[in-house]
């Protein structure tokens, strides 16, 4: 709980208070109610040009304090899944070789959308 208060802020801690243990949140009563005021954002990505519009995003949104929701171009679906694959997918571009963010021995690995891609084994 003190790495979400130090790392993140106080009403994303409280969710994930809420979160593990949802005996304090049972109550009947609203006004007893304990529940953060998370504000949320957004954005639409195309899956073509991901890591310029990751970038894109984190510019300006890096500083906000509000959730960041994903959602695709053309594709039906909001929330936590298209956002957790937009995460990975993007730390996955990252470990690209030809970005040179990496030292170490060049893989290729096939690519299920084309032509194989090199990797950074570090």
């Amino acid at each position: 709980m003190l790495f979400y208060v130090t790392a993140f802020d106080r009403d994303r801690a409280m969710q994930r208070l809420l979160d593990t243990n949802p005996e304090i949140n049972q109550s009947d009563s609203q006004d007893s109610r304990v529940a953060p005021r998370l504000d949320r954002k957004k954005r639409t990505v195309n899956r073509d040009e991901l890591l310029k519009q990751a970038e894109s995003v984190m510019q300006d949104l890096g500083s906000s304090r509000a959730m960041l929701e994903i959602q695709y171009e053309n594709e039906v679906g909001t929330g936590l899944g298209p956002t957790l694959e937009f995460y990975a997918l993007v730390s996955q571009e990252l470990q690209r070789a030809d970005l040179g963010l990496w030292r170490g021995e060049e893989v290729t690995l096939p690519n299920p959308k084309g032509k194989p891609v090199m990797y950074c084994l570090c």
